[in-house]
C-alpha cells in the first residue's frame, strides 16, 4: 500500500453509499475534486484514498470515514485516520507524546477509561469502538510477538559448507 493510503479502507461501503445517494461515479468525484477512474480504483479495491480524501468523499456523501471501513479489523490507527486526524494532531488534544500514541496504535500499551472516552469523541465513535479498535490493535502486536518468538525459537541448521565436487 503506497504511503499515506488508509488502512482499512472498505470499497464496498464506498460504492453502497454512492449508490444509495444515487450518484454516479462521475458525479462524486466532480463533487469530491477527484478524478473518475480514483473513485473507480477504490470501488475496485486496487488503491485506497488518503486521509483527507477519504475525509473530502465522505463529507460529499453526508457520512463520517469511520463509515466507509470496514468492520472487521478496526485498529486505533485506522480510527485516527478515519477521523482525518494526524499523530501530531491527536498528540497535541491527548497532551502525550508522538512515542505513546505509537506504542496505544500498535497495541503496546493498554488504554485507560479515560483515554476511551476520550478518543471516541475525538474520532467521532463510540467508546466501544475504540475498545475494539484496541483489541484489535493489542491482538496484532501479540500477534508479532508470536511471530518473531517462533522464530526465534526455531532451529537453523548448521551450516557446513559448500560441498565440493572432487
Amino acid at each position: 500500500m503506497p504511503r499515506g493510503e488508509v488502512r482499512g479502507f472498505s470499497p464496498d461501503k464506498l460504492r453502497d453509499h454512492r449508490q444509495a445517494k444515487g450518484y454516479s461515479i462521475d458525479l462524486l468525484a466532480d463533487l469530491a475534486g477527484v478524478s473518475p477512474p480514483t473513485i473507480g480504483a477504490w470501488e475496485r479495491g486496487t488503491r485506497s484514498p488518503t486521509a483527507k480524501r477519504l475525509a473530502g468523499v465522505a463529507e460529499v456523501l453526508n457520512v463520517t470515514s469511520s463509515d466507509l471501513m470496514a468492520t472487521d479489523h478496526t485498529t486505533l490507527r485506522d480510527l485516527r485516520q478515519g477521523a482525518n486526524l494526524t499523530r501530531n494532531e491527536v498528540c497535541a488534544k491527548l497532551r502525550c507524546s508522538p512515542v505513546t500514541l505509537n506504542y496505544l496504535e500498535k497495541g503496546r500499551r493498554p488504554l485507560h477509561d479515560d483515554d476511551v472516552e476520550y478518543l471516541a469523541a475525538l474520532y467521532k465513535v463510540t467508546p466501544e469502538q475504540v475498545r475494539a479498535a484496541a483489541e484489535t490493535s493489542a491482538a496484532d502486536w501479540q500477534a508479532v510477538l508470536d511471530e518473531a518468538r517462533k522464530q526465534r525459537d526455531t532451529p537453523r541448521p548448521k551450516s557446513g559448507g559448500v560441498a565440493r565436487a572432487s
